[in-house]
């Protein structure tokens, strides 16, 4: 089994803030970036397999991001390719990119507003959360600014099967200490 840190995660060389910052200009970053796409990450894998098993196509798990560079691997490097097992990140064959997001759009939407129709009493709650962060500056436990746009990001969890409770719950814990101050459990 070959588990492999594609370029800009875990042991591979990470894309951080301060290294996109030394190189200074926007265009300097997006070009950087390209070399973190999935056609250069298949070509790196390309290279191991032929270094490791030449004679022999990989078997493939393809999970989150991964199922997009299986999908670009078996466009790029067939031949390398014994079988490829998607669980997740299939890109859209047969629709635009732009297509799939308003779709996703409009679900999330509907998620949202069956959201608060089940729980109708934390839509002021969310309100007053997205009050306080606009006002004031607050700091999560393990580091890291509590934004607007970061506590939006919660509502990933409406797509999940326990992600009303999961996040009604959460809404719950936000003012324990008082009106003017989120809770530490709220923010861990």
């Amino acid at each position: 089994v070959l588990l492999l840190d594609q370029r800009g995660t875990g042991r591979s060389t990470p894309v951080t803030l301060h290294a996109m910052q030394s190189l200074g200009s926007a265009e300097a970053q997006a070009e950087y970036l390209t070399h973190f796409r999935a056609d250069s990450i298949v070509r790196d894998l390309e290279v191991i397999r032929q270094k490791v098993s030449p004679d022999r196509a990989f078997t493939v798990l393809g999970q989150s991001y991964g199922g997009f560079c299986l999908a670009t691997y078996l466009s790029l490097a067939p031949a390398g390719v014994a079988a490829g097992l998607f669980t997740g990140g299939l890109p859209p064959a047969l629709r635009s990119v732009t297509d799939v997001y308003r779709g996703t759009y409009r679900v999330l939407c509907q998620r949202n507003e069956q959201f608060y129709a089940r729980y109708p009493e934390d839509r002021p709650l969310v309100n007053a959360i997205l009050r306080l962060l606009q006002q004031q500056t607050v700091e999560m436990p393990r580091g890291g600014r509590l934004s607007c746009r970061r506590f939006q990001m919660l509502g990933i969890v409406l797509g999940s099967k326990s992600g009303f409770e999961t996040l009604h719950y959460l809404l719950e814990s936000a003012f324990v200490e008082g009106p003017d101050h989120l809770a530490h459990q709220f923010l861990v």
